[in-house]
């Protein structure tokens, strides 16, 4: 899986876990620790928020 696809899924795990029952959380837990793994691997930030590219004043 691509790193959109396991925030795709992890998403739907989200709002399902909400919505189905609060015992639901392993499969959230799964792939948040997937896509954790991946951005690891991948050499990607592992937390933190968006980045931004602030522009040079001129």
């Amino acid at each position: 899986m691509d790193l959109n696809q396991l925030f795709y899924h992890h998403q739907l795990a989200l709002m399902s876990a909400g919505v189905v029952s609060p015992d639901n959380t392993s499969l959230v837990d799964h792939y948040a620790r997937k896509i954790r793994n991946y951005r690891r691997d991948s050499g990607l930030a592992i937390g933190g928020g968006w980045q931004t590219v602030r522009k040079a004043a001129r």
